[in-house]
């Protein structure tokens, strides 16, 4: 296995050809949007847009394909949504981008709202709270709420993506 960003264009390179092979499966055309939100942030270069948009076509596969009247799922979906939007908007000119960080809030208070459980809800919260000294503490404390949360999906099928970032 490659590690680092070698490791993360293989592991998208993966999720791709599965999502193409299996075109009827929401959770390979999830992970591979996920993959690609990741493969642009940590890339960090003119390709982010670019893979950014192709993680915002396999999100909205997934979507399409997603099960319905299933609130936990739901709540990944949002959550998801919530993290792609906030990263399109990164690549947008100030007028477009505000639109973005506003869809992207507002999947990400739904996602809380459909399932509060969500632990990719909290953890998100957490770690925005942490970079300031003066929320460090309520974000710890959101964070570890999250770390308990995730303690329940890791054995699951079920997207559990961020709980990494917890750790570091």
């Amino acid at each position: 296995a490659t590690s680092g960003l070698a490791g993360l264009l293989e592991a998208t390179q993966r999720f791709e050809t599965l999502a193409v092979a299996e075109p009827d499966d929401w959770l390979s055309s999830y992970w591979t949007a996920l993959a690609y939100t990741q493969l642009g942030l940590f890339a960090g270069d003119e390709r982010q847009p670019l893979q950014n948009q192709l993680a915002r076509v396999y999100y909205e596969k997934a979507w399409s394909l997603r099960p319905e009247d299933d609130r936990s799922v739901e709540a990944d979906f949002l959550a998801l949504e919530g993290l792609l939007y906030g990263f399109l908007a990164n690549d947008e000119s100030e007028d477009g981008a505000e639109a973005l960080f506003d869809r992207s809030a507002g999947a990400w208070a739904k996602a809380e709202e459909t399932d509060p459980d969500n632990p990719m809800v909290w953890m998100n919260r957490g770690i925005a709270l942490l970079a300031d000294e003066e929320t460090r503490n309520e974000g710890h404390d959101l964070c570890e709420k999250a770390i308990a949360l995730y303690e329940e999906r890791l054995e699951s099928t079920r997207p559990n993506w961020g709980r990494q970032f917890l750790d570091v």
